[in-house]
C-alpha cells in the first residue's frame, strides 16, 4: 500500500521520554530504509527531483542527506540508523502544497524499510520582465522578490532572483495568489536602498497587484528606476569610551521591506537612503567581539532625513575548551556547536541574548560581544552523541551551567565538560486511543537539588498519538511524566505535584529504553 504524504509545515519535535519498567536493548545503526517517489499534483513523476532527509531532533530537525530522484521520480535513502525521520522535496518551478516542506515524521524501526513514500508537488505560475534604470540601461544582478498577500493582510515572502546580463529575471515555481514584486540593488555596501515595487514605485501600498493562478506564467512585469524621493536614515557607530568608530554591520527591517543591510565605512558612518515613513526595527552587530551590539525601533518621517548615532557599550568575552570528561580526544569530526543565552541585568533591558558560535576542531571556543549578565552555557551536539555534564572555571565546577560577565572582561580556561555516556528514549503518553490533545513531558533528575534548573529538567512536547523520542540523555536516574499543554503550572510546581504519580526510570549509556509515560492532572486543573 502506498503511503502519500504532503509535504507539511507543523512538524512536532522530537520529545522526552517515559519508561516501562524494562524494554531496554542496544542501539544498532546503519541497516534501515526509506524509499519512495516524487509526483506532481496530476501524477506524474517530478524527475530529479531533490529530495532531503531530516533527522526528528528534541530542538528541531537536523539535516541528514540529499539525494536526487531518478527520471521516474524514484527516490531512496539506505543504511540508516533507527529514528525518527521526515523529507522534503523541491524542483524548479514547483511548490509544496504547505509551508514549509517537510512531511509528516515517519518512525523508522531498526533494521526497517519504509517503502512506497510518495512526496506530492504542485507547477507553480511564473511572473517575469526586465529590470532598467533611468537611462533604460539593464540592472544586472538586482535581487528581484515575489511578495504574497494574504486574504488575512499579511505578507508571505515566496522567493527571489537575480537579474541576468540582460537585466531580464524569471521567478517561477509560485502557488496560486495576488503578489507585488519588488526590486532592490545591492551597491558594494550591501542593500541601503529600500524596495522599489512594480510599476516603480516606493510603498507596497502603491505598488501593482498581480494574480497568478496555477501554472500560469506572466510576462512583462517591468520596472524601470527613476529616482524617487524617499527619506534616509544616516549616523555613526561608535564605542562608548573614546568614541572611536566600529566596524559593524547595521540591518534594517519593515513592513515594506525584507531586509536591508550596510557596513559601517572605516570612519564608523551608514547609510540607507529611498525609504518610505513607518517604523522600522534596527539592528547594530559589530564585526569583534569587543563592544556589545544593539537593537532597537526607530521612526521614519516622510521624504525627510534622520541622524542617529549608535554608542557601543564594551562587551565581555570567554574562551576555553570543550572536553570529554573520561579526558579522551574529541571526535575532529563531530561538529559541535556552543549556545550561550545572555540574561542583561541592568533593569532598562532583560531581555535575553543569544550567541552560537562553532567549536573549533580542537576543542577551543571564542565568544565575544557579550553583555553584562549572566551567562548560562549549552552545547550542540549532531545526532545527540554527547550530552553536556558540567561547567568549570579553571578547576572550579560551577553550579548551573552559569558564569556571571562583566562589561570590558574576559573570562579564560572556562571548561566545557561532555559526557558520552548518553542513552535513549522513546514511547507514548498513557492517553486513550486517537486522544489529539497535546501533552507537556517532563524528565526530572532524581536529585532534588537539580529540579531548579532549567537545563536538568528536559521538557519537550507531544500529542497522544504521535510516539516522541529523546536521545543524548545522560545516564542516570529519573522521574518521568506528562501533562496537558493547557496547565498553568510552573515546571518546578508540576514536578512538586506530579511526583507521586510519576514512573521513575533508569538510563543506561549506550542503549534505549521504551516506555509509556503516565498522565498527571494537576489539583485545580
Amino acid at each position: 500500500m502506498r503511503r502519500p504524504y504532503l509535504l507539511h509545515g507543523s512538524l512536532i519535535a522530537a520529545l522526552i521520554a517515559g519508561l516501562s519498567p524494562a524494554s531496554t536493548h542496544p542501539l544498532q545503526w546503519g541497516t534501515g530504509k526509506i524509499s519512495g517517489r516524487v509526483l506532481s499534483d496530476t501524477g506524474r513523476p517530478v524527475k530529479y527531483a531533490r529530495v532531503e532527509l531530516h533527522r526528528i531532533a528534541e530542538t528541531g530537525s537536523l539535516f541528514v542527506a540529499e539525494t536526487r530522484a531518478d527520471a521516474h521520480g524514484a527516490f531512496a535513502f539506505e543504511n540508516l540508523p533507527p529514528g525518527t525521520y521526515a523529507l522534503r522535496a523541491s524542483q524548479v518551478g514547483f511548490f509544496s502544497e504547505r509551508d514549509p516542506t517537510l512531511t509528516d515524521p515517519l518512525e523508522l524501526p531498526e533494521g526497517g524499510h519504509l517503502q512506497n513514500v510518495e512526496l506530492r508537488l504542485t507547477a507553480g505560475g511564473a511572473i517575469s520582465g526586465w529590470i532598467r534604470d533611468e537611462e533604460g540601461d539593464p540592472v544586472i544582478a538586482a535581487e528581484v522578490l515575489a511578495i504574497r498577500l494574504q486574504d488575512s493582510g499579511e505578507t508571505v515572502y515566496q522567493g527571489s532572483v537575480q537579474t541576468d546580463d540582460r537585466g531580464v529575471y524569471r521567478l517561477s515555481g509560485l502557488p496560486p495568489g495576488r503578489y507585488v514584486i519588488g526590486v532592490r540593488i545591492p551597491d558594494g555596501q550591501g542593500y541601503r536602498g529600500a524596495l522599489r515595487y512594480f510599476p516603480g514605485v516606493l510603498s507596497r501600498e502603491e505598488a501593482s497587484l498581480i494574480p497568478v493562478s496555477e501554472g500560469q506564467d506572466i510576462t512583462g512585469i517591468d520596472i524601470e528606476l527613476k529616482p524617487l524621493q524617499g527619506a534616509r536614515l544616516m549616523g555613526r557607530v561608535i564605542r562608548e569610551h573614546g568614541r572611536h568608530p566600529v566596524r559593524a554591520r547595521v540591518m534594517l527591517s519593515g513592513q515594506d521591506l525584507i531586509s536591508l543591510s550596510t557596513h559601517t565605512d572605516a570612519d564608523g558612518r551608514y547609510e540607507f537612503s529611498e525609504l518610505p515613513e513607518g517604523t522600522y526595527h534596527l539592528r547594530v552587530e559589530p564585526l569583534e567581539g569587543e563592544v556589545v551590539g544593539l537593537a532597537q525601533y526607530i521612526h521614519i518621517p516622510s521624504r525627510r532625513p534622520v541622524h542617529q548615532d549608535f554608542v557601543l557599550h564594551d562587551a565581555g568575552q570567554v574562551r576555553g575548551r570543550v572536553e570529554l570528561d573520561d579526558r579522551r580526544p574529541l571526535d575532529p569530526t563531530h561538529s559541535l556547536i556552543l549556545s550561550l543565552t545572555v540574561t542583561q541585568l541592568e533593569e532598562s533591558n532583560r531581555a535575553l541574548s543569544s550567541f552560537s558560535r562553532p567549536v573549533e576542531p580542537d576543542g577551543t571556543f571564542h565568544i565575544g560581544g557579550l553583555p553584562k549578565g549572566r551567562v548560562r552555557f549549552s552545547i550542540f551536539s549532531p545526532n545527540e552523541r554527547y550530552a553536556m555534564k558540567a561547567l568549570a572555571l579553571g578547576n572550579r565546577i560551577v553550579p548551573g551551567f552559569e558564569l556571571s560577565i562583566q562589561p570590558g572582561t574576559t573570562l579564560s580556561d572556562v571548561r566545557v565538560i561532555l559526557s558520552s555516556e548518553v542513552g535513549e528514549i522513546y514511547g507514548r503518553v498513557s492517553a486513550p486511543k486517537g486522544d489529539l490533545t497535546s501533552y507537556r513531558i517532563l524528565l526530572v533528575p532524581e536529585d532534588p537539588a537539580k529540579w531548579k534548573d532549567p537545563q536538568e529538567v528536559r521538557v519537550a512536547w507531544t500529542t497522544g498519538v504521535q510516539p516522541f523520542v529523546l536521545r543524548g540523555v545522560l545516564a542516570g536516574r529519573y522521574w518521568i511524566l506528562a501533562t496537558p499543554m493547557d496547565t498553568q503550572l510552573s515546571t518546578e510546581a508540576l514536578i512538586q505535584q506530579g511526583l507521586s504519580s510519576a514512573l521513575r526510570i533508569t538510563v543506561h549509556p549506550h542503549r534505549a529504553i521504551e516506555v509509556t509515560v503516565p498522565l498527571v492532572f494537576p489539583e485545580g486543573q
